[in-house]
C-alpha cells in the first residue's frame, strides 16, 4: 500500500478565503440586504472568518447613472441633476433602515459626499459636452461604492464583523476603460 501523503499541493501560504458576490437584485432594497446578511452570517458560521463580500450597485442604479452621465454630456444638466435626486434618496433611505443609529450620520455624510461628487461631475460633463470612457467608469463605480458602504454598515449593525474596503485601492486594472481587466500581480500586492 502506498503511504504517500495525498494532500493537494498548495500554491501559496495564505488560507483560502471565501468570496461571495451579490448582484444588484441582492442589494436592491433593505429587505434584499437583510437576506444578504443572513447568507453572509451562515457562511461565516461555517468557516469562522470571512467571507469577503463583493456587491454590485443597487438594482437599476448603474443604468440610471450612465443615463445621467449621457444627459449631462448632452448638455441637459437640469434633467441629469433631477434624475440624481431619487437615487440619492433611495440610498439615504436604505442607510437609515439598515445602519446602526449612531452610524447613520456618518454613513449619510459619505453618501451625500458621493452624490455631491456626481453633481459636480454632471456639471463638468455639461460644460465639456463629452463623456469619455474613463468618466463612464467613474460614474458607474459610484453605484458600487454607495451600495458597498450601506452593506458594510448593515453587516456591522447585524453583529457580523465587517469593514468597508475601497475596491479602487485593492483591485488594480489596466487602463482599458469600460473593459478593464485586473492585473493579477499588482492586485495581489495591493490585497496583501
Amino acid at each position: 500500500m502506498d503511504e504517500t501523503n495525498h494532500q493537494p499541493p498548495t500554491t501559496n501560504h495564505y488560507p483560502m478565503l471565501v468570496v461571495q458576490k451579490f448582484g444588484g437584485t441582492s442589494v436592491a432594497d433593505p429587505d434584499a440586504i437583510e437576506r444578504l446578511i443572513q447568507i453572509v452570517r451562515t457562511a461565516r458560521s461555517r468557516g469562522g472568518r470571512g467571507p469577503a463580500v463583493v456587491v454590485s450597485a443597487m438594482s437599476g442604479v448603474t443604468d440610471a447613472l450612465l443615463a445621467i452621465a449621457a444627459a449631462g454630456g448632452a448638455g441637459r444638466v437640469d434633467e441629469a441633476l433631477s434624475r440624481l435626486e431619487p437615487l440619492r434618496e433611495r440610498h439615504l433611505s436604505a442607510a437609515r433602515a439598515l445602519a446602526a443609529r449612531d452610524a447613520v450620520a456618518a454613513l449619510g455624510a459619505q453618501i451625500e459626499a458621493q452624490f455631491d461628487d456626481l453633481v459636480a461631475l454632471v456639471k463638468a460633463l455639461a460644460v465639456l459636452r463629452e463623456v469619455s470612457p474613463r468618466t463612464l467608469d467613474v460614474v458607474a463605480a459610484a453605484g458600487e461604492l454607495l451600495s458597498s458602504r450601506i452593506v458594510a454598515a448593515a453587516l456591522t449593525q447585524a453583529a457580523v464583523p465587517a469593514e468597508w474596503v475601497d475596491a479602487r485601492c485593492a483591485i488594480v486594472t489596466n487602463d482599458d476603460y469600460t473593459r478593464a481587466v485586473p492585473l493579477v500581480e499588482e492586485t495581489n500586492a495591493a490585497l496583501r
